[in-house]
């Protein structure tokens, strides 16, 4: 599904042929055309001949890739962007794409690897939690059982909605009786409305066209019912009086709309947009609540947190609210996607979550006010797939339903998937153990035990008993934390996964102490955005009194564990300590303590990771900042603003053709420029620096001539030069 399952009803209809084609090849040149106006399906095999031709073209490796993404050809986007990770001509968003394109086929081992390798954002740390704990995806996979639904096409089927007896669906399959226009995004037709119904021998009846009064010639779907349903809501392209009503970026962008059932129950009246619609942004995938108080839709307008957002109107005197943007705990700087309400939950799907592989499933509680109430649940295996999953509804009974998903062929053909749920047998587990000092095997009584879960929250707190011994009820299928704390002793934890063993009753977990023998010194050094131990630092101590150096490395807990053997009750240590670590900015940092008590000493220390930020990219012989350029500058001011002792040095620069007199004056405006839409968007003036430096730090050497008029570069190649670069500053 990707980004195309709900952008592509956004469509073109117009191509712009303004720009020069002297610098590239009219095959390159078409190819662009078509990329830029989002003929994914056609630009591919215009790409391969430009590959076939020029093997080294950076421009079109890269767009091709993007291309089989788009169109969600997952084992042709696998290999296109192992070509540009190999070759190194990528920008680190093409690692995220990688990583997520592996996660699709299943190779979680080579994903992982590459996932830790993106830190432009928080998707590269939220996808590496999510493949460091796969097993607790699999919980409830024996609780379920799914089937590919005998109506499905061999074209898209997706978003099932159930209105009494029928399967309301949104599909592209092919229509014998009328013309079948095509979607260049994806070569397949638009979306259409269909529907099935179950018959009593559990099979389904032949797919039928529904309601012919809410259709047009472009797409149309997915839909919504209320609870009476006598209304319906719905996105479709925005047309207004049988006319495409186009954005200034040339799309047609899909819009809500709302009919009622007429009196005979035989078709839609008073089609009705939403107020808040937009031409320039996309307003679709309504969701409206049992009461039909609260309508929830998704929307890529201002005011979100990353691609597509959701958001939440409350009806009042039979208006809408103002929408308002479910918050961060929802929303991410990637997408989501598909609200579907039932009761007091809202169920959605996202690819910015942490999740199995493309667009998963889940659910979050809503609150008396329809807002979000805690951190969203992933609904697992086999729900979720490696694939896209997407689009679920239930049905009255609430242990069964239907929904979407690219799982069989992993490829932009969705099919609908029947599901049902049956609740386990509730199994008693306990984790229990001894407590028990390590080398003489000796119980330790009253120790105090401690069970946190998988987020680091304490569960509970007991104490040992007069043998050593300690028990915990616990939940199936969950990951904790056991963790022991005894003066005199070093603390130790251990990590208990319960869903390792779906038949035992008890996890057995001995912790053993290691006595202490003096004032202990634990350096605790960890990453400041996960908060995640870092293992393998660095860590020079120098003792300030006499001028002593020792270095250690962080073990896997991130730790260093040391006796501080000359020191005693009523001294003092000054520490200045230096941590270093590749892929991290070196932190130095200084520690003076009163030593009063034989209890560990514990020095906590974060690092920052080194930030790789994508380059924004200009016009030819232009400062202005792009719609692309826009994007990247509103993820780094996020950055900013959740780092506010970070300031930012910017480095503009410009390709060789022209002056350098010329090149230098054009730098320090794609410089000013860069800097004056961070101040506009909530960043201080004192945080940011920058520097035009013309022509003397190009990336591709282009061998312009010395005015500048003549050079062997292609058009992609001056563009790589035509760029702001980003470097953080640390205060």
């Amino acid at each position: 599904m990707k980004l195309n399952k709900f952008f592509i009803s956004t469509f073109i209809l117009l191509f712009s042929f303004s720009a020069s084609i002297k610098a590239q090849s009219e095959l390159l040149y078409k190819a662009n055309v078509l990329y830029d106006t989002m003929a994914y399906a056609e630009a591919i095999p215009k790409y391969l001949r430009v590959l076939k031709t020029d093997t080294t073209n950076i421009e079109a490796m890269v767009k091709l890739a993007d291309c089989y993404r788009l169109t969600n050809d997952i084992q042709k986007s696998v290999s296109a962007y192992r070509k540009i990770i190999e070759k190194q001509i990528g920008q680190p968003i093409d690692k995220l794409f990688y990583a997520q394109a592996l996660m699709a086929t299943s190779n979680y081992t080579e994903a992982k690897k590459y996932m830790a390798q993106y830190i432009t954002d928080s998707r590269g740390i939220t996808f590496s939690n999510a493949l460091k704990y796969l097993d607790i995806f699999f919980k409830d996979s024996a609780c379920y059982t799914i089937e590919n639904l005998s109506f499905n096409s061999n074209l898209n089927d997706f978003s099932p909605r159930i209105l009494g007896k029928k399967i309301i669906f949104t599909s592209s399959c092919k229509r014998s009786y009328m013309v079948n226009y095509i979607n260049t995004w994806t070569d397949n037709n638009f979306f259409k409305l269909f529907y099935t119904k179950k018959k009593d021998n559990g099979k389904y009846t032949h797919i039928r066209r529904f309601s012919h009064s809410l259709d047009n010639r472009y797409n149309a779907g997915p839909v919504s019912f209320n609870r009476q349903n006598n209304i319906v809501y719905m996105s479709r392209n925005n047309i207004v009086d049988s006319k495409l009503v186009r954005a200034k970026d040339g799309q047609v962008k899909l819009q809500l709309y709302a009919a009622t059932l007429n009196k005979k129950g035989t078709s839609y009246q008073y089609l009705l947009d939403f107020q808040y619609n937009n031409k320039e942004y996309n307003f679709m995938h309504p969701a409206i609540s049992d009461d039909g108080l609260r309508f929830y839709f998704v929307s890529d307008m201002p005011g979100g947190f990353g691609g597509t957002d959701l958001w939440m109107c409350t009806k009042d005197s039979n208006k809408w609210s103002v929408p308002k943007n479910l918050g961060k705990e929802v929303n991410t700087i990637g997408d989501e996607a598909f609200p579907y309400v039932k009761g007091n939950m809202l169920y959605f799907s996202s690819n910015g979550l942490e999740g199995i592989g493309g667009f998963d499933v889940f659910k979050v509680t809503l609150d008396d006010q329809g807002m979000p109430s805690g951190i969203p649940d992933n609904m697992g295996i086999p729900i979720n797939s490696s694939g896209d999953d997407f689009g679920i509804v239930y049905n009255d009974d609430g242990n069964s339903g239907y929904f979407s998903s690219n799982r069989k062929e992993l490829n932009i053909d969705d099919d609908i998937y029947g599901f049902t749920y049956k609740a386990p047998e509730k199994r008693d587990v306990k984790i229990a153990g001894i407590i028990s000092e390590n080398n003489t095997e000796t119980p330790i009584p009253d120790t105090k035990v401690v069970l946190l879960n998988n987020n680091n929250e304490v569960v509970k707190e007991i104490t040992s008993d007069e043998n050593g011994k300690f028990s915990f009820e616990v939940e199936p299928n969950q990951l904790y934390t056991v963790k022991a704390i005894k003066k005199d002793y070093l603390e130790t934890t251990q990590q208990v996964n319960t869903a390792t063993n779906e038949r035992a009753k008890v996890f057995t977990t001995n912790l053993k102490l290691d006595k202490q023998l003096g004032t202990m010194l634990n350096i605790i050094v960890i990453d400041s955005r996960s908060n995640q131990p870092l293992k393998e630092v660095k860590v020079e101590i120098t003792d300030n009194d006499n001028g002593n150096i020792n270095d250690v490395l962080t073990n896997v807990n991130g730790n260093y564990i040391t006796l501080l053997a000359d020191k005693k009750i009523g001294d003092n240590i000054n520490y200045a300590l230096k941590l270093t670590k590749d892929g991290y900015y070196n932190t130095n940092t200084s520690y003076i303590y009163a030593i009063n008590t034989t209890d560990t000493i514990i020095l906590k220390q974060s690092m920052d990771k080194i930030l790789d930020l994508e380059p924004i990219y200009f016009d030819y012989d232009k400062y202005n900042i792009r719609a692309d350029a826009a994007k990247k500058l509103n993820q780094l001011t996020e950055l900013l603003k959740e780092n506010p002792k970070w300031n930012i040095e910017l480095l503009s620069h410009t390709d060789c053709r022209g002056s350098a007199a010329y090149n230098n004056v054009l730098s320090e405006k794609r410089a000013r420029a860069t800097a004056d839409y961070l101040i506009n968007k909530g960043i201080s003036q004192k945080r940011i620096t920058g520097k035009g430096y013309g022509t003397t730090r190009m990336v591709v050497d282009c061998g312009c001539n010395s005015d500048g008029k003549i050079s062997n570069c292609t058009e992609s190649q001056h563009q790589l030069n035509r760029r702001t670069e980003f470097k953080i500053i640390k205060n």
